[in-house]
């Protein structure tokens, strides 16, 4: 006879045998068979997350929101002008769903990725990075009057 001393987070099913794990996070199952006994660890990373939204703002900044993961107890987000977030590369962790980059370059396409993560104890367990996505191109736009404004008075000299 085999049984199973389960966690919180871990259960059986009774039919097939097959153990399910119920939240994010590392657990301890303990299988015991007679009178040996054998001890596995299990780690279960939070799901990847994807980019709801990356908008551009007034001022040389960038919002990004995602979606929320009740299984996470945070998120970290990056931001990068290159798409393999090699270099120029910006990162936040922060338990909310959304962020405001700032002070970001003009004339720069900004791209967008994101993962979740659970601490567990000691340990640290991130989801795989969201794909990829375009946030949006920072633009300023130059301080230029219209036409409408002013009025343009030339004088020319009488000799």
């Amino acid at each position: 006879m085999c049984q199973l001393i389960l966690t919180k987070s871990a259960a059986v099913d009774k039919n097939t045998g097959r153990v399910i794990i119920k939240n994010t996070g590392v657990e301890t199952i303990t299988i015991k068979a007679g009178k040996a006994s054998k001890k596995v660890t299990v780690k279960v990373s939070p799901r990847k997350p994807s980019v709801k939204s990356g908008n551009t703002a007034k001022g040389k900044k960038l919002t990004v929101r995602w979606a929320k993961d009740k299984k996470a107890s945070g998120y970290q987000v990056q931001i990068s002008t290159d798409k393999k977030f090699k270099k120029n590369v910006k990162s936040k962790s922060l338990p909310k769903t959304s962020y405001t980059f700032t002070k970001l370059k003009t004339g720069k396409k900004y791209y967008v990725r994101i993962r979740s993560y659970k601490k567990s104890g000691k340990e640290t367990l991130y989801s795989a990075w969201s794909k990829a996505k375009v946030g949006g191109k920072i633009e300023v736009k130059p301080d230029v009057p219209d036409s409408s404004c002013c009025t343009i008075l030339l004088f020319y000299g009488v000799s």
